[in-house]
């Protein structure tokens, strides 16, 4: 998320030509909220990405987080809270869950 984050700010130049950085042309049609690194910031971010929603139904919000984070785990992202998803990597899974315990015993025999 960070990486995807620090490029989109990035502005870029074609033919000789400045053109808008990708977080400038999504912040024209939306704001944008990234999940926190402190916990404690969460509820904060969460509602105000609640309330732009709420504000503005058609236009809505871009909400940045992470599989797996502090934001995705118990929260319903029903209706317009959640229109589109786009995910940039796949989650890794759950190391001490015994379906993947299982899966690596039987791949790793010889």
């Amino acid at each position: 998320m960070e990486f995807c984050r620090e490029n989109w700010s990035k502005t870029t130049t074609i033919n000789g030509i400045q053109k808008l950085n990708i977080s400038q042309e999504l912040l024209q049609s939306k704001p944008i909220f990234t999940e926190p690194r402190n916990v404690t910031d969460c509820d904060t971010v969460m509602k105000a990405h609640h309330n732009a929603i709420s504000e503005n139904r058609i236009k809505g919000s871009h909400l940045m987080a992470v599989f797996r984070g502090k934001i995705s785990e118990g929260l319903d992202f029903k209706d317009d809270n959640g229109r589109a998803v786009v995910c940039f990597g796949v989650p890794f899974p759950n190391m001490t869950d015994p379906k993947v315990i299982l899966k690596q015993a039987y791949l790793n025999q010889d």
